[in-house]
């Protein structure tokens, strides 16, 4: 008796698919009334054999978590036993109890002392004047490196000195001395952390970084342990770069003190859109040196309280909302009586509240900045793994915000020397010889060589410095009637400069004649003469000469 043949799997079949032989052949001994019975066992064989082959195949091809892994697919993950995870029990572990992982640790609401918030419910400046104010004037932070040694100081209760350089705002020429944000922060700082605070006031009307970065150091004979900076008002924007607060902020951070250094951008209605404040806070920022802007601020609440109409004398005395943002004492009379000599123009300063406004600003900040130092006190700065990205030297970079981009490091700024009239200063001018009357005098804290006569002379010793160039202070003015002069090197009286007295503005505050002499008179001792012109402008031959720097 013949056999079924066993089904055959043919891949070539049927598309390739896997197909069963179920029809017997003819040659089978199985025959007739029998044939249907087997035919039906046949097809139910055959239907098992392929269920069972289709079933292999589907094990054959799928991934098993158990088996080695076959090429083409990932393997497993592989997930660690209790011993690997430290203690800790698998997500997946029922704990005794039946939770499904360790009850939580218990939270505690952070207080708001240890997150140092700029505005919290307990802090009076932020009731008083708003998160928004706060952050608009807050203009860069950066990393804040050198402030950490100030606040050690506070944290151990020692007294420190602030010094302030700027211009007549920081001067505060318009204002009582109780009204002066000088006054305001020296007091309110000393009453908050519990130690003496002396403010230094280095400022002086008119003058911004041409002069600061080779004169400041004259005007601080004593350590500060923070220097605030205001120079934007006068470092009016006359170009697109300002070399001048490059060099004074690398002055100040190269100087042995290590003095914390904190630059404000102050705002003038007078001056406007023309001040500096874009310049010096991009370099600020270069330096990574912090920026606190009272302009930021103020220059919007400007445009919505224009001033009021002056139509009288009585007009300039009252007081009004007005005056105490921004001061009117020196407005002139439109009503045709006598006009009274004005050092300023009507509102170019701030008036009470604003300096209360600035006041406010810079307590603000320290108290904020100070919080964070104590909070992260003992904990260790985070370096990232781009090392490359670090700033190694953190004192100051040793190209210029100016340099290019692959241009050479800078060189160590020369160091200059201011000789001037203050009777305090260390470096008087050196007179070789005067005729007509020169006369030191002052008025209020600005000290000057003042002459009168016409063909008043004066003749000064200069050491040129190595970069022949020399610099002279004199006055100027709209308001106040001042007269002109000549100004030669040596004998040669046909390479005459003129410093004239009389100026477009109407503000009297000193201004700065730069002298370019040639390059092989550098390291040599020259004569620089002065004289006072016959006629002139105003009619008027008051001359006044404040400071030489060389």
């Amino acid at each position: 008796m013949s056999s079924w043949p066993r089904p055959s799997m043919n891949p070539s079949h049927v598309g390739g698919s896997y197909h069963a032989y179920a029809n017997p052949p003819s040659s089978s001994s199985w025959s007739g009334g029998q044939g249907g019975v087997r035919s039906r066992i046949s097809h139910a064989a055959s239907w098992r054999t392929l269920t069972l082959a289709v079933l292999v195949f589907m094990l054959w091809i799928a991934p098993s978590p158990l088996g080695p892994s076959r090429p083409g697919y990932p393997p497993p993950p592989s997930l660690p036993d209790d011993g690997d995870l430290g203690g800790v029990e698998p997500l997946d572990h029922v704990s005794q109890e039946g939770t499904s992982s360790p009850p939580p640790p218990e939270t505690q609401a952070p207080s708001l002392l240890g997150t140092c918030p700029v505005c919290s419910p307990s802090d009076d400046l932020c009731a008083k004047w708003g998160s928004q104010v706060l952050l608009r004037s807050r203009i860069y932070r950066g990393t804040l490196h050198r402030f950490g040694p100030f606040f050690d100081k506070l944290a151990r209760g020692e007294d420190v000195k602030i010094g302030l350089l700027g211009g007549s705002i920081s001067h505060c020429v318009d204002l009582s001395k109780k009204d002066c944000y000088e006054t305001r922060l020296a007091q309110g700082l000393s009453k908050e952390w519990g130690v003496n605070v002396k403010i230094l006031n280095g400022a002086l009307s008119g003058m911004g970084s041409m002069f600061f970065e080779s004169c400041w150091a004259s005007h601080f004979l004593n350590r500060v342990d923070l220097m605030l900076v205001d120079v934007s008002v006068n470092d009016v924007m006359t170009s697109l770069r300002n070399p001048s607060f490059d060099a004074l902020l690398r002055s100040l951070l190269s100087h042995e003190d290590r003095m914390a250094v904190l630059v404000l951008t102050l705002f003038s209605p007078l001056v406007g859109w023309r001040d500096g404040s874009a310049q010096v806070e991009s370099i600020a920022q270069y330096y990574d040196v912090p920026i606190v802007s009272q302009k930021n601020v103020v220059i919007h609440h400007r445009r919505h309280n224009p001033p009021p109409e002056i139509t009288t004398l009585k007009d300039t005395e009252a007081t009004t909302e007005f005056d105490q943002w921004y001061n009117r004492a020196n407005a002139e009379p439109k009503d045709g009586t006598e006009p009274v000599t004005v050092a300023f123009p009507a509102g170019h300063h701030p008036g009470p509240k604003g300096h209360e406004l600035i006041t406010d600003l810079i307590s603000s900040f320290l108290r904020h900045e100070r919080c964070v130092h104590e909070r992260d006190r003992g904990v260790e700065v985070v370096r990232g793994s781009m090392r490359e990205f670090d700033v190694l030297d953190m004192d100051i970079p040793e190209w210029s915000a100016y340099t290019l981009i692959d241009g050479r490091k800078a060189s160590v700024a020369p160091s200059l020397t201011c000789y001037s009239a203050t009777p305090t200063t260390t470096t008087p001018f050196r007179i070789l010889s005067q005729r007509g009357g020169w006369t030191p005098t002052h008025w209020k804290n600005k000290y000057y060589l003042m002459a009168d006569q016409p063909g008043a002379h004066i003749v000064f010793e200069v050491d040129v410095p190595e970069s022949a160039i020399v610099q002279l202070m004199y006055w100027r003015s709209s308001t106040v009637p001042l007269g002109s002069a000549m100004a030669w090197f040596d004998d040669e009286d046909d390479k005459v400069e003129m410093l004239r007295g009389k100026w477009l503005e109407k503000a009297t505050v000193p201004a700065l004649a730069r002298f370019v002499l040639p390059a092989e008179w550098a390291g040599k001792r020259r004569k620089l003469h002065i004289s006072v012109m016959d006629h002139t402008e105003t009619g008027s031959h008051e001359f006044r000469l404040s400071t030489l720097i060389y």
